[in-house]
């Protein structure tokens, strides 16, 4: 009893391949593009722990617009620049002067992030995940 192995026509093996290959260079330049956003701007916490950072990517082509029509993304960290959080912004000027209390911080009145608390008995900031409500 011998059993046939099918292959699959050339053409398709090189079709795979060519594919396979595009979407890890798809990927690639994404990850990529996402690791060049600046910071533009911080708004700080009253009470020094964390910061929102609205970072801007960059543009490659200039054409006249308002820089602040750019896309971007919010970045909450804590004082030692740890990330919490982040999130995806269609136009910098979207930002409005953040509004801190102790446990979230609300940016436009609808973008919110929980803040880490500190709980008795428990391991601190660290043990508790960050959570995001829109």
């Amino acid at each position: 009893m011998s059993e046939e192995k099918t292959k699959l026509p050339l053409a398709a093996r090189v079709s795979i391949f060519i594919a396979a290959v595009g979407l890890v260079l798809l990927i690639s330049a994404g990850l990529m593009y996402d690791s060049l956003a600046k910071v533009k701007e911080t708004y700080t916490s009253p009470d020094g722990k964390y910061a929102l950072q609205v970072l801007a990517y960059p543009r490659f082509v200039k054409n006249g617009a308002d820089e602040n029509q750019a896309p971007g993304k919010l970045r909450l960290v804590t004082a030692d620049g740890a990330v919490i959080d982040q999130r995806p912004l269609d136009h910098l000027s979207d930002v409005t002067t953040p509004k801190w209390s102790s446990d979230k911080v609300v940016v436009n009145d609808q973008l919110q992030f929980e803040l880490l608390q500190d709980k008795p008995g428990h391991g601190g900031p660290a043990d508790n995940a960050p959570s995001m409500v829109r």
